[in-house]
């Protein structure tokens, strides 16, 4: 069984407390459902490269379904911080966002984690997917509209934007992004220039 401890400062070694370990197996199973899918993701695979054996994974999540739904929930909350962060930035939104843009486009845990969004979608009829994907797309959209009625309020966007539009479109071209990653290796970040076509259309 692969070594459950990590080094500590002092060149002894500890074992891994439950969160710490419930943390790696999240990242080692965004990885190999962003690669392999869900249906091809293997357990054996994600505790392996999360330094653990499967009953050690299966004490933390019931099977991989509820892993598969713990991971999209738990990337999408890295996710959302970063945007939240941007966006309660003071000065101009727009500038703040397209500043950012680059960054996490070009950032492989983000395309992972539209990966794993793009994946959700095929399982939608399983009912714990469908009430997340359903709960993250509400999140999406308050959060866009608190951003729009901000940018109308300081006289960055024009009157006629609608929040729930600019929402949705954000979502298609993030999904196209994955479309185009999938088919040709750097395709998402190649999608910057159409991206920051979309936030400089906004402006008033």
């Amino acid at each position: 069984m692969p070594d459950v401890s990590v080094p500590t400062e002092y060149g002894t070694r500890r074992r891994l407390t439950a969160e710490e370990r419930r943390a790696r197996i999240l990242g080692a199973a965004r990885t190999e459902f962003a690669r392999a899918g869900y249906h091809g993701a293997s357990t054996a695979s994600i505790a392996r490269a999360a330094g653990c054996s499967e009953p050690m994974l299966y004490k933390h999540f019931v099977g991989k379904h509820a892993l598969f739904v713990a991971v999209l929930e738990h990337v999408s909350g890295i996710v959302e911080d970063g945007f939240d962060h941007v966006l309660s930035e003071p000065g101009d939104l727009l500038v703040n966002l397209r500043e950012f843009l680059p960054k996490v486009m070009h950032d492989p845990a983000y395309v992972e984690s539209l990966q794993l969004r793009k994946l959700a979608v095929t399982l939608v009829h399983e009912p714990s997917v469908h009430q997340l994907l359903t709960e993250l797309q509400e999140r999406h959209e308050l959060r866009v509209g608190r951003a729009i009625e901000r940018a109308k309020g300081e006289g960055l966007v024009r009157e006629d934007v609608r929040a729930e539009d600019v929402a949705w479109t954000w979502a298609g071209l993030m999904l196209a992004g994955c479309y185009r990653e999938a088919l040709t290796p750097g395709g998402f970040a190649a999608m910057l220039p159409t991206v920051e076509d979309f936030i400089d259309g906004l402006r008033r």
